[in-house]
């Protein structure tokens, strides 16, 4: 499945959470931003089988580029 977004919003919003997997995620290549990801207590995210490197994620309010493994 193909998400279309039309705004500037990130693909995956994720606020505080830990333990998280996704697989397989396809999306516009044109999506400036496709991880945003807050919280000090966001950990253990995995993201696997999706075109996505650190430069189109962004990090806020404690979290930290460790929290998302990319495979």
């Amino acid at each position: 499945m193909m998400l279309n977004t039309q705004t500037e919003t990130p693909l995956l919003y994720i606020e505080s959470a830990k333990d998280l997997a996704f697989k397989g995620l396809q999306f516009d290549k044109k999506q400036p931003q496709v991880v945003e990801v807050h919280g000090s207590n966001s950990s253990n995210i995995m993201i696997k089988n999706t075109p996505i490197d650190k430069g189109n994620m962004s990090f806020h309010h404690g979290a930290n580029k460790e929290a998302v493994k990319l495979n």
